[in-house]
């Protein structure tokens, strides 16, 4: 008897029904929907604003996203910039696009893809979030041939 290793994928738990927004379309506009079953949204076309879902958003290649997402799982081939929180797991795929802030436990990200993003875990962005502005150190720095001074 041989063993089967499993190659269940992340997001396949959440289901294979997604929420599509079609490659021809220009979107503007928020979603939350954190009821119920697994809410899974595929996005195929220019969208601008918040994604809140208790399952997986995935952009495709053809898909452009502008604003923040809140998901359970993200996955990313085509181009995203934002704010962009997987409680579980962030894939960034092959020749994506990213930039903005990634925040989650796991991250998994393709060497082809072209990235310019802040990474941290759910924990350092709280902490990050949670800053006053008395947590920061202004130094005046001048410079006299070449000798450094902090006043």
């Amino acid at each position: 008897m041989s063993s089967a290793k499993s190659t269940e994928r992340f997001y396949e738990k959440y289901g294979t029904k997604f929420y599509t927004f079609n490659k021809d379309k220009e979107i503007n506009g928020d979603i939350d929907k954190t009821d119920g079953d697994y809410n899974n949204i595929k996005i195929s076309c220019k969208y601008s604003g918040n994604i809140n879902v208790n399952g997986v958003v995935y952009i495709d290649n053809k898909g452009d996203f502008d604003g923040s997402i809140n998901a359970a799982g993200i996955i990313i081939s085509g181009k995203s910039d934002g704010t962009i929180r997987a409680s579980e797991k962030i894939e960034v795929r092959k020749d994506s696009h990213v930039r903005g802030r990634l925040i989650t436990p796991d991250l998994a990200k393709d060497t082809e893809a072209d990235f310019d993003a802040v990474v941290q875990t759910p924990e350092e962005a709280d902490r990050a979030d949670n800053l006053e502005e008395d947590d920061f150190v202004l130094y005046l720095e001048k410079r006299n041939d070449l000798e450094l001074l902090i006043e």
